[in-house]
């Protein structure tokens, strides 16, 4: 019984031995931490914002024409036509109430869209991601950044401008130019934000934008004063990108200077 003994004892060793060799000497069974294949896997890698953000809704930017100011071609009532509209998008967050006050303004934001760049609205609407969380806003900031660089198409004097607006006014040429950066969208009494109201526009009322007949003589107008009062946030129910009318009725705030 001993000897059974010992060599069933001796059996279990080599086993054990033998296991242990074939773990450590599978290069497959373990993987350095921070290789490249952990780093593309990874969530926050995949999806910018995920870490910090609960869903993903879409932030809208547009123009709203009226009866006098007219979009690439002039209508039977307007006064002015905007054949281009420049701006250079930075970085936007909405505010969570109570973040809104200059005290509050380090907090996390509760949404974050990423630097849209450089678009030009008048030929086209444009949508963005936005990374959000569910809560109360109280407004938003968005930066404006000057153009360093003309993109195709563009006039001149939009270098240095972080807005320039190519317009006409009763056949006149205009430009209307702004060097601004960041502004502030204020909603009185908030906004919900959720799963469910996830998606929004930021609207130039361009009536308000361009303001009251230009001076006789002047082609370059300076509208600094003008851009911030002429935004507007609007929520884009149906996700659709563009400003219905039920949605431009009812605006969640308005730009501040």
């Amino acid at each position: 019984m001993p000897t059974l003994t010992r060599c069933f004892t001796a059996l279990l060793l080599s086993l054990a031995v033998a296991c242990a060799g074939t773990e450590t000497g599978n290069p497959s069974a373990a993987r350095p931490s921070g290789s490249s294949s952990d780093l593309d896997s990874s969530p926050e890698a995949a999806t910018p914002g995920a870490a910090t953000f609960a869903f993903e809704g879409r932030l809208g930017y547009v123009l709203r024409p009226s009866a006098l100011v007219a979009l690439r071609a002039p209508s039977a009532t307007s006064e002015w036509v905007v054949r281009q509209a420049w701006f250079n998008f930075g970085d936007l967050t909405f505010e969570a109430t109570g973040q809104c006050s200059p005290s509050q303004a380090a907090n996390p934001p509760l949404a974050s869209a990423p630097a849209a760049g450089p678009v030009e609205l008048a030929a086209s609407n444009l949508r963005s991601p936005l990374y959000l969380r569910a809560g109360e806003a109280c407004g938003l900031r968005l930066a404006l950044s000057r153009f360093e660089s003309l993109p195709p198409g563009a006039p001149p004097e939009l270098l240095g401008a972080s807005l320039l607006i190519v317009a006409e006014y009763k056949g006149t040429p205009l430009l209307y130019r702004a060097e601004g950066g960041e502004l502030r969208v204020l909603s009185p009494n908030g906004f919900l934000v959720n799963v469910i109201r996830r998606d929004y526009l930021l609207a130039w009322d361009l009536e308000r934008l361009l303001g009251d007949a230009p001076l006789a003589g002047s082609q370059l107008v300076s509208i600094d004063e003008a851009v911030a009062p002429a935004l507007f946030l609007h929520p884009d129910r149906n996700g659709n990108g563009l400003l219905d009318a039920d949605e431009a009725a009812t605006p969640l705030g308005q730009g501040a200077r």
